[in-house]
């Protein structure tokens, strides 16, 4: 089974095509990006599937690439189209120590008439994994903490 960045186990929902703005591109995230997660009444998933924020870890889905025939039949008789969208996952990404990274390509050759000299630079990045979850909480708090200053 191929892994991809949702989980359709945990929510499905089916997205009306005119619901999101996915051309001209490139993807209009100010706009589609509330349509796809939260749990307010915007997030356009638990609106199409009734179990997706009790399911959803993440309360957020992402669009598959599947193209579903028939959403529901219009007042007028015609079918709308839909985008699949599915639970996006919400998990730590675990960091660990690679020893064949330092050992294979890490070293700078230098190279003179008379000499080769290898230089090891080791680089230390810090960094911080947050669940979607967790992502979506901080950059909330910010959003509302530079708005109040």
């Amino acid at each position: 089974v191929p892994l991809h960045d949702y989980d359709c186990s945990k929510g499905r929902a089916v997205i009306p095509k005119g619901a999101i703005e996915l051309e001209p591109f490139p993807y209009n995230a100010a706009h589609n990006n509330p349509l796809l997660s939260g749990d307010s009444n915007q997030n356009l998933c638990p609106q199409n599937s009734p179990d997706f924020l009790k399911n959803c870890p993440s309360k957020a889905c992402l669009l598959t690439g599947k193209q579903v025939a028939v959403v529901a039949s219009d007042d007028d008789g015609t079918a709308d189209g839909g985008y699949e969208a599915c639970c996006a996952w919400d998990m730590y990404i675990w960091l660990f120590y690679d020893p064949t990274f330092h050992n294979n390509n890490n070293n700078l050759n230098t190279t003179d008439a008379s000499t080769t000299t290898t230089t090891t630079k080791e680089v230390t990045i810090p960094a911080v994994y947050v669940t979607l979850q967790e992502g979506m909480r901080l950059l909330h708090d910010y959003n509302n903490y530079n708005n109040a200053n």
